[in-house]
């Protein structure tokens, strides 16, 4: 009896002629089975296939080494600009836009009761630093420290830039244009000629202050977007922080969100139900029309020149 055929439903159709094809082996595959079979003196198995297969892989690769050919980048570089982006995010969790770079402004003065350097701890700090070089400069700005207390260039992490503010007065000797810098924040009560107390006076009172309490450069803080702005129309973003800090490699801790959604971020430890920003770590959008001048709503700053205006 013939065997029964189906239609795709299932239901049988009689007894229909059914062809049997069986499909051959092509013939090399007939004469490859012959020789494997003649070598081992059995008829070839999977087990034998695969081990065959890999072996003749690790010798392509060898090969392509050997010779200097240019395989494929797991990251699709050779696809062009959109294919890596896209590669980027697939293989690296922690990639972001590189046109986003990052200027940490940190002036420093060294205490007028010790030594001209910078602190015991710098070494530590910079060490830190240079995890974050994909993103972030660090801005030491600084006066008072002579060249042969200053560390060592040659071995400082290329992120972290020391910025010497000394200037020669009129009779040789140095002084600190850190105050200069900071009497920007009265530039525009200059401009509306409202200054109470003149900036050939300001200047120097302020340079008195700051050297016998550098810690009231803190105050300043918001306003160092514009206090230091001619260092950093390279950035997409600049901020702050101290010298006492231990950052480490902060592309794992910045999000994308962080970059491009926001225009202030501020870091927390601990406090983060409080709503002020934090002086340890806070950086900003680099808008110098905008978010650099949010500070000028703070009178204490916008208006220094009457608090100097009395003795």
């Amino acid at each position: 009896m013939l065997p029964t055929a189906k239609t795709h439903a299932g239901d049988p159709v009689g007894n229909a002629r059914v062809h049997h094809r069986k499909l051959h082996s092509p013939s090399w595959r007939r004469h490859f089975d012959n020789v494997l079979t003649k070598l081992t003196q059995q008829p070839p198995t999977k087990a034998l296939y695969a081990t065959i297969s890999f072996l003749a892989m690790g010798l392509i690769f060898v090969l392509f080494s050997a010779f200097g050919a240019k395989l494929p980048s797991p990251r699709h570089d050779n696809f062009g600009p959109d294919a890596t982006n896209m590669a980027d995010v697939m293989y690296n969790p922690y990639a972001k836009n590189k046109k986003n770079r990052l200027a940490i402004v940190i002036p420093y003065l060294p205490s007028s009761d010790g030594a001209p350097t910078f602190p015991s701890y710098f070494n530590l700090f910079a060490m830190s630093a240079a995890g974050s070089a994909a993103d972030i400069d660090y801005l030491i700005f600084h006066c008072f420290i002579p060249p042969s207390l200053l560390p060592n260039l040659n071995t400082l992490p290329s992120n972290v830039k020391l910025i010497d503010l000394n200037e020669a007065n009129s009779e040789g000797e140095n002084e600190c244009g850190m105050a200069k810098l900071f009497t920007r924040v009265t530039d525009q009560r200059q401009k509306d000629n409202l200054m109470q107390t003149p900036l050939e006076k300001l200047i120097p009172k302020l340079a008195n202050q700051i050297m016998d309490l550098p810690y009231i450069l803190v105050e300043y803080k918001p306003a160092f977007g514009h206090i230091f702005a001619d260092y950093l129309k390279e950035y997409s973003h600049w901020g702050y922080s101290d010298l006492d800090v231990v950052f480490g490699d902060m592309s794992r801790w910045i999000d994308d969100d962080e970059w491009n959604d926001y225009d202030i971020v501020t870091y927390g430890f601990g406090d983060q139900d409080k709503l002020y920003l934090r002086g340890q770590f806070t950086f900003h959008r680099n808008d110098p029309d905008y978010i650099n001048q949010i500070w000028r709503h703070c009178k204490y700053l916008s208006e220094m020149d009457i608090r100097y205006a009395h003795p």
